[in-house]
């Protein structure tokens, strides 16, 4: 038993369901120990991020529960509309500086908010012909709300994190089985919302990019033929359209009572447009490379299966459906849950299973994005410190430099891009140079008012200790006449006033006062109330009485 390696779940938490898939074994046997579903709770997971993790989590237990597994080691996947991919092009550096300069480009290009989340990269593959070319690298990467909310699901069910995936990429795992000794193959990876799209030569990743759509909009509800349409006729018939037929209406997402899913040909031959546009890039960037006449689709939803079919026909090459692994079945129930007509739904929980399996082939890709456990690639980027902003300043202009220095010897016209890095460079002096003038002169005020006599710590103290929990702030002023204003942001208003209450209490403080609120609903559906108020110091600004038996 030792050598199948331990027990890991895979979990695919998608718009329609949960899918858990318990595995081990080696890369070349894999073993299918157990797998469960459940429908994902209504409203939990929306758009780009879970909304109630304390549902899910529930719905999970559940699951697990009815499996019967004891492990709780798990890889989850992160849905891919959650995800963001990017190629960059990058100076060739050490593998011990490639995180530094992708964290650098990754803030520049402004790709995660507020600068903070969590990132994995792979370098691709250079063409033949062009071994000196920069580095190519395949980035993903998550805001820091999905990457916590993710990690909540998995503190509330009792779950131990081995790594948090895409899981559009464990769907291009499982094809991978398939293709990986074959020179250039597609593979296509497609979920709710994105179609993901991989070109490799024997194993290597050449080409990687990602398009908008999915079986969102690949799949339509449509009303089945009449009775008095031509009998013979399939309803696969119904994926060809004549030109009159183009101006369909848009795919729906929910189908009436009576009506069936099909493929909607005018996303499908979208789709084939940007196929092709990929496959006609990569015969340019490798022209010595064999054309490609395969194509494999994983896909975690079981509506996909006639797109295989569909595609074929379209694309011309043999395009197959990425194959489960039933022969590694543990027991004739597992077997036939994955060769169920509906068995596919498993094949995202399952290829994230097969991240830890023994000796997996070097070229397979392993993304990790759960905060904590790779700090070397996890952005957290602080705005208090003016010299952590310089440190930053500085390295994106060596990266630029750098950069502008390599494409000089290429063309002569991209010598203007030198100058704009320059005058880059020369605003964000001024602008750290303003931030230094203000602490400054907040230093200077501060030993004005410490010369007048006032315990300037300990007001700071009692400001700090004023403030609710619910609530932050995000700046503080005083001025050399005592004024003092406060904002900040918290939770909900019952916050605003207990930390106006404490602040009026303190013996340090007058004429406090509430100047002003407003709400601010983030982008994460989380609404903030943002508050100023305004107090003065006692004693500031007021004649100094005389000593007793003065004259």
């Amino acid at each position: 038993m030792a050598g199948k390696g331990r027990l890991i779940l895979g979990i695919d938490l998608n718009a329609s369901e949960i899918c858990v898939a318990a595995m081990r074994g080696t890369w070349a046997n894999p073993e299918v120990v157990a797998v469960g579903s459940a429908p994902m709770p209504p409203g939990a997971l929306e758009g780009a991020g879970i909304t109630n993790p304390e549902v899910i989590a529930e719905a999970l237990r559940r699951v697990l529960n009815q499996m019967g597994v004891g492990t709780r080691d798990a890889v989850i996947g992160i849905p891919g509309r959650s995800v963001l991919t990017r190629v960059l092009d990058i100076p060739n550096v050490p593998d011990k500086e490639m995180g530094a300069v992708i964290q650098g480009e990754l803030a520049h290009y402004k790709i995660l908010r507020d600068n903070t989340g969590a990132f994995d990269y792979m370098r691709l593959q250079k063409p033949d012909d062009a071994p000196e070319s920069s580095a190519q690298v395949l980035v993903m990467a998550a805001e820091e709300t999905v990457v916590s909310s993710h990690r909540t699901v998995a503190d509330l069910a009792d779950l131990n994190i081995i790594a948090l995936e895409p899981v559009l990429l464990a769907m291009y795992r499982v094809a991978f089985t398939k293709v990986q000794h074959d020179s250039s193959v597609l593979c296509l990876a497609i979920s709710n919302g994105e179609v993901e799209i991989t070109v490799l030569n024997q194993g290597q990743i050449r080409l990687y990019r990602r398009v908008d759509m999915g079986r969102n909009s690949l799949m339509t509800s449509v009303r089945p033929a009449s009775s008095a349409a031509a009998p013979g006729n399939k309803p696969a018939a119904r994926l060809l359209y004549s030109e009159d037929e183009e101006e369909a209406s848009p795919p729906e997402e929910a189908s009436e009572e009576g009506t069936e899913r099909q493929i909607n040909v005018a996303a499908a031959s979208s789709l084939v447009v940007e196929i092709q546009r990929s496959l006609d890039y990569y015969s340019s960037q490798y022209a010595q490379a064999e054309p490609v006449y395969r194509a494999v689709v994983a896909t975690h939803d079981p509506e996909l299966k006639p797109l295989a079919e569909w595609l074929a026909q379209a694309l011309t090459m043999d395009t197959t459906m990425a194959d489960l692994p039933t022969n590694g079945a543990a027991s004739p129930t597992v077997f036939a849950r994955l060769e169920a007509s509906d068995g596919l739904r498993y094949l995202g929980a399952i290829g994230l299973a097969m991240r830890t399996l023994i000796n997996p082939p070097a070229s397979m890709p392993r993304f990790d994005l759960s905060t904590g456990q790779q700090k070397r690639k996890t952005i957290q980027f602080g705005r208090r410190s003016p010299a952590i902003a310089l440190a930053l300043s500085t390295l994106f202009l060596l990266v630029g430099l750098l950069s502008a220095f390599i494409f000089y010897h290429k063309a002569s016209s991209l010598s203007s891009a030198l100058e704009v890095r320059k005058a880059e460079w020369q605003r964000m002096q001024k602008v750290q140079q303003d931030v230094l003038s203000q602490m400054q002169a907040q230093v200077d005020q501060l030993h004005i008012l410490a010369a007048k006599g006032l315990p300037v710590p300990r007001i700071m103290d009692s400001v700090a200790s004023a403030v609710a929990p619910d609530t932050g702030l995000t700046a503080i002023s005083l001025d050399s006449g005592g004024r003092l204003l406060i904002t900040g942001e918290a939770a909900n208003e019952k916050a605003i006033i207990r930390t106006l209450e404490a602040l009026k209490s303190c013996p340090y403080f007058e004429n406090t006062s509430l100047d002003g609120f407003d709400s601010k609903t983030q982008p994460n559906k989380v609404t903030l109330v943002r508050f100023q108020i305004s107090s003065k110091l006692a004693g500031i600004g007021q004649p100094t009485p005389s000593a007793p038996g003065a004259h």
